[in-house]
């Protein structure tokens, strides 16, 4: 191997070697994002459930008072 290739395959594997740096930490944050979605799913469901059963109450309430 010449001189020339020996630096060219350094310099490769020097780019490689970001690369996969790069791809690490992209992988991690991916990682925090999908944390972060599931946790707000979380929230809005719980907010959901419990504009539901608000609601509901409110429904039976009124039927209630009204039906009498």
């Amino acid at each position: 191997m010449d001189i020339e290739t020996a630096e060219r395959l350094t310099k490769l594997e020097t780019q490689v070697d970001r690369l996969i740096a790069l791809v690490e930490e992209n992988h991690k944050d991916l990682h925090e994002v999908k944390d972060q979605l599931t946790k707000w799913k979380g929230i809005a469901g719980g907010i959901a459930i419990a504009v539901s059963a608000f609601w509901g109450v409110l429904v039976t309430v009124y039927h209630f008072v009204a039906g009498k």
